[in-house]
């Protein structure tokens, strides 16, 4: 069985995915990280209750709903977003 990434690693790669892109989808985070989607959603879950990131979801993906300043999970400066 090979390694996935260690929670934290997953955690800045999904805030650096919503940082870039304009959406995101589970299935996509999963098979970059090597990863099941539920780790996927437990994460995102995560990086909303925990860490309150602005992230929200429609049918075409997941993608930050409010400006995000300085993202404390990925040390990445974020302009405004765009839904």
């Amino acid at each position: 069985m090979s390694q996935t990434k260690p929670a934290l690693a997953r955690l800045q790669h999904i805030a650096a995915a919503l940082n870039t892109r304009k959406r995101t989808s589970i299935t996509q985070l999963a098979d970059e990280l090597e990863v099941s989607t539920r780790t996927i959603s437990r994460d995102l879950d995560h990086l909303k209750d925990s860490l309150r990131l602005p992230i929200d979801a429609d049918v075409r993906g997941h993608y930050f709903n409010g400006p995000v300043n300085l993202c404390s999970v990925c040390g990445k400066r974020k302009r405004e977003a765009k839904p």
